[in-house]
């Protein structure tokens, strides 16, 4: 299963798409669905920059896949974000703990607020994590020199919310 288009608000340079549709992802939160037999999950979808901090509803996925062990999530925003700006105060969601997940990679993490609560929350709630890649660049490789430096920040965001949260088992890797 491959989400390849999401959006939580259409731009205006896609109005001429047919096909392409918002997704809802509050229905998800209350679907009792459950794929059992789901053991890799790809995410990989375009977000608007004021939309990255909506990112951890997504964590529901995982909820309906509670046999999951690896989670890509390949994050690819429609503009140059302005700068990485994590609050001190991170929004919780109720722990559902992921048993099986035992390998996240993230591409096109920028330090917004919504990926850092996504993240930690998955940090938290996999206790069998084996791999955390966090990769600035995103998935097609780009990987400008003003991304760059406009990310840099990043890392440091993901280490101050992260410290003390990851397993000494994990091998944690940082782009």
């Amino acid at each position: 299963m491959q989400l390849s288009f999401m959006s939580f608000e259409l731009p205006s340079h896609f109005i001429g798409f047919p096909y392409l549709k918002k997704l809802d992802l509050s229905w998800l939160l209350g679907n009792s669905s459950k794929f059992s037999q789901l053991k890799y999950l790809q995410l990989s979808f375009f977000i608007d920059t004021p939309d990255l901090n909506n990112i951890l509803s997504l964590a529901s996925f995982l909820r309906v896949a509670p046999f999951i062990e690896k989670l890509d999530m390949h994050i690819l925003q429609f503009a140059v974000c302005g700068k990485s700006d994590c609050s001190e105060l991170i929004k919780r969601i109720p722990r559902c703990t992921y048993n099986y997940l035992k390998n996240l990679y993230i591409t096109g993490f920028a330090g917004y607020t919504g990926q850092v609560e996504f993240l930690v929350h998955i940090v938290e709630s996999a206790p069998n994590l084996e791999v955390l890649t966090i990769d600035r660049a995103n998935y097609l490789g780009n990987d400008e020199e003003y991304q760059r430096r406009i990310r840099v920040k990043a890392l440091d965001i993901v280490k101050k919310h992260l410290d003390g949260s990851i397993s000494q088992h994990t091998k944690f890797f940082l782009m």
